[in-house]
């Protein structure tokens, strides 16, 4: 039996992003580059989830209407609080 998962991970700033199981550790944030505060490995081998942990966002994302096409664009990425468990 293999092992399928992934993990959750929170910046020191609140900000939210998932990576593979197998994927190296994130050495920092892809959004603003500060350090990494907390990890949590999700067992997704049965389908189950197990160990997730549902992000409880503290302030909504910051979006902008671009005036060439239209599309709404994120200038500041939601944040999010951070598990203490």
């Amino acid at each position: 039996m293999s092992y399928e998962g992934r993990q959750q991970v929170w910046c020191e700033n609140g900000h939210y992003w998932e990576i593979d199981a197998y994927d190296i550790d994130p050495a920092s944030c892809p959004m603003c580059k500060k350090k990494v505060a907390f990890v949590n490995g999700v067992d997704d081998t049965n389908g189950d989830s197990y160990g997730y942990i549902e992000p409880i966002e503290q302030v909504p994302a910051k979006y902008c209407t671009c005036a060439c096409c239209g599309n709404k664009h994120v200038t500041e990425p939601a944040r999010y609080k951070i598990p203490t468990i």
